[in-house]
């Protein structure tokens, strides 16, 4: 309890601290410079984080086709929660 009030506080009063001044702010060229580099760092920490869980992972045929087909469903658009409880099930048909 202690450590997510710890980590979601912060940026809590950050957010209710800027919302008044928010349209202000968005109209402001250095401060959309600086979310889209925001933006962009995060992308960045997701791929990295992918890469190293995509090395760590034992890669069996199944993982891989299932994989695949997460990606492909992914592209259609199809809802990630679907996609995240259809993989579960498969995954545990499969063990």
């Amino acid at each position: 309890m202690v450590g997510t009030v710890s980590i979601f506080t912060p940026s809590f009063i950050v957010l209710v601290a800027a919302l008044p001044h928010f349209d202000r702010l968005q109209r402001s060229r250095l401060f959309r410079r600086a979310v889209h580099g925001a933006l962009l760092s995060f992308v960045g920490l997701l791929l990295s984080t992918t890469v190293h869980f995509a090395m760590a992972a034992s890669w069996t045929p199944i993982s891989v086709i299932l994989a695949a087909l997460a990606f492909v469903a992914l592209r259609f658009k199809i809802d990630v929660v679907w996609i995240v409880l259809i993989g579960g099930v498969i995954s545990a048909a499969t063990l």
